[in-house]
């Protein structure tokens, strides 16, 4: 399988994944983003516990186990060849630290 056609197949997978999104937006109701998540820019969104409990991804590695959607999806899947193979293998490193 030569460069173009991994490629290909990558920019096919992430377009799916975009697909899939989009399609979950106009056919389900979006989901509350949780109150660790939503900016406190004056003391009164912080009484009501906005970004309390925050977590800043950089400051622990890059990824931090934390609630992001209340409801988990997945949109993109990475398929098992090129770099996304990497990236797979690197979403389920992170997966795996979850479920520890």
């Amino acid at each position: 399988m030569g460069n173009e056609e991994i490629l290909r197949i990558s920019a096919v997978a992430s377009y799916m994944g975009i697909e899939a999104a989009l399609t979950d937006i106009k056919e389900n109701k979006t989901q509350e983003v949780p109150l660790h998540l939503k900016n406190a820019t004056y003391d009164g969104e912080k009484k009501m516990g906005k970004h309390k409990g925050y977590k800043y991804p950089h400051s622990f590695g890059g990824y931090v186990e934390q609630e992001y959607m209340p409801e988990k999806k997945t949109y993109y899947e990475p398929k098992d060849i090129g770099f996304e193979k990497k990236i797979k293998e690197r979403m389920a490193r992170f997966y795996e630290k979850k479920e520890d």
